[in-house]
C-alpha cells in the first residue's frame, strides 16, 4: 500500500507562503511599531491581536468575502492567506519586542553617521535583532503547516484512505511539530542563568 503524500506537501506550500508573507509584513510593523510611540499604534495593536482568537480557516473565509471573490472550495491562496494573517500577530509582537532590545544607540549613531532609514534597519537593526525573529518564524511555519495538514487530512483526505494510512501524517504532523519546537528553543535568544 503507497502513501499519497499530497497534504503533507500542500501543507508545505501553504506554510512556506504564509511564513513569508507574514514575517514581511510582521518584520515592518514590529519595526514600526518599536520605533517609536505614535497615535494609531494601540489600533494596529489591537488589530493585530484580532487574528490570535479567530480560527485560520474562519478568518480567511472573511477576508476572502471582504476582499476578493468568494472561492467555491478551499483554495491553496485561500489557506495561506488565512495561515498569514494568523500567524502575523506572533511574528510582529516578536519583531517589536526583539527591536525594542536593540540598544537605542546603535540605530541613532547609524543615522548619526548619515545612513537612511532602510539602511539602518537592515545593517543596524535587524542583525542584532533577527534571533527572536527566527524563532518565531519557525514556530509560526510549524503551526501553519500542521492547522492545514490537519485540515486536509479531516475535511476530505480520510474519507478515501483508510484509517491505518493516517498514522504516518499523524506522526510526521508530530514530528515537525516537535522538532519546530525544538528548533525555536535553538535559535531563539540565549539567556545565561543567573
Amino acid at each position: 500500500m503507497t502513501i499519497d503524500w499530497f497534504p503533507l506537501a500542500d501543507s508545505l506550500r501553504v506554510a512556506g507562503a504564509s511564513t513569508a508573507a507574514a514575517l514581511g509584513v510582521g518584520l515592518w510593523l514590529g519595526w514600526a511599531l518599536g520605533l517609536r510611540r505614535w497615535r494609531a499604534g494601540w489600533l494596529v495593536e489591537t488589530l493585530l491581536s484580532w487574528p490570535v482568537a479567530m480560527p485560520p480557516l474562519i478568518l480567511g473565509t472573511y477576508l476572502f468575502v471582504t476582499f476578493g471573490p468568494w472561492p467555491r472550495i478551499l483554495s491553496l491562496r485561500m489557506a495561506a492567506t488565512a495561515g498569514a494573517v494568523c500567524i502575523l500577530p506572533a511574528i510582529a509582537g516578536a519583531a517589536r519586542a526583539a527591536f525594542l532590545g536593540v540598544p537605542r544607540e546603535i540605530p541613532r549613531a547609524a543615522r548619526s553617521l548619515g545612513a537612511t532609514e532602510w539602511r539602518v534597519f537592515w545593517v543596524a537593526a535587524l542583525p542584532l535583532a533577527y534571533r527572536p525573529i527566527l524563532a518565531a518564524s519557525v514556530l509560526a511555519f510549524a503551526r501553519v503547516f500542521n492547522e492545514f495538514a490537519a485540515t486536509v487530512l479531516l475535511a476530505g483526505f480520510l474519507h478515501r484512505v483508510p484509517q491505518a494510512m493516517a498514522g504516518p501524517y499523524l506522526v510526521t504532523l508530530t514530528a515537525i511539530a516537535l522538532g519546530a519546537g525544538g528548533l525555536a528553543r535553538w535559535i531563539g535568544p540565549r539567556q545565561e542563568p543567573v
